[in-house]
């Protein structure tokens, strides 16, 4: 897990994994990370926001696509 700017955030909100008072959110980083956050996702437009992160692993954006269609959307 990383922590980052607000910048950060606004875009790689939708691998946010925890919020502390004192140093803001952490991210998931790594790829396992991401697949197993990815696997408990179930909004749509959070997975679609996903595939826009910037430098996204090839099996991170897999599991999106195949989560996606997992439920429906």
């Amino acid at each position: 897990m990383g922590i980052m700017s607000d910048d950060y955030d606004r875009i790689h909100w939708p691998f946010r994994a925890r919020y502390y008072q004192e140093i803001g959110w952490t991210y998931y980083a790594c790829a396992s990370e991401r697949i197993e956050a990815v696997r408990r996702m179930t909004d749509p437009q959070q997975l679609r926001a996903a595939l826009e992160v910037p430098d996204l692993q090839k099996g991170v954006q897999r599991a999106v696509l195949k989560r996606l269609c997992e439920i429906g959307a």
